[in-house]
C-alpha cells in the first residue's frame, strides 16, 4: 500500500474495519473541499488486504 496513511471515504468500510477486524482510526475529519466525511488509518500491508477482503466479499 503506498502511502503512510490510508483515507477511508466509505463509512461501511471504516465501520467493518473497526468492529470486524480491530482498526482504531486516527482521527474522523471532513475533507475542506468535497465536505465529505472520512476516517484516517494508518498504512500497512494488513490494511491493504483487509481493504481488499472487504471489497471482494461486497461487490
Amino acid at each position: 500500500m503506498n502511502g503512510k496513511y490510508f483515507f477511508c471515504y466509505d463509512k461501511k468500510l471504516s465501520s467493518w474495519l473497526r468492529f470486524e477486524k480491530g482498526y482504531k482510526f486516527i482521527t474522523h475529519a471532513i475533507h475542506p473541499k468535497t465536505r465529505q466525511d472520512f476516517y484516517l488509518y494508518e498504512s500497512s500491508n494488513q490494511l491493504f488486504k483487509d481493504v481488499v477482503e472487504y471489497n471482494t466479499n461486497n461487490k
